[in-house]
């Protein structure tokens, strides 16, 4: 995805699959920072779909997601605003999920964001 391009055309969200997809999102600084500090908000898609295998864990997601945090604060923005304007999503669609799976990825998504609020 050629990320400038969709968000120089000023959405107010972003989501993306941050599992699979993390290193390339991050390649566009200047337009995240923008997207952040004009109000804009970033759905990453951590928990994978396509890819799931029931044995992610909460710690190894909380892992990559922090790396991207890490990252946009290290642009010089600030942790709590990139912590508001951010939300927490499956990385992508969920319809060939078998149900089991889906409630396991969705249960998965529940207990990293009890663990982000920590």
């Amino acid at each position: 995805t050629d990320w400038s391009m969709v968000l120089e055309a000023g959405p107010d969200i972003i989501n993306f699959d941050a599992f699979e997809y993390m290193d390339h999102f991050l390649l566009y600084e200047d337009d995240i920072v923008r997207l952040i500090e004009g109000g804009g908000a970033i759905a990453w898609g951590i928990v994978p779909t396509s890819g799931f295998r029931g044995d992610e864990s909460v710690d190894d997601l909380f892992l990559r997601l922090e790396k991207g945090l890490k990252r946009i604060n290290q642009w010089g923005v600030d942790a709590d605003l990139i912590a508001q304007r951010s939300i927490l999503t499956p990385a992508c669609g969920m319809g060939t999920m078998t149900p089991d799976a889906a409630w396991a990825a969705m249960g998965l998504l529940s207990r990293l964001c009890r663990r982000c609020r920590e």
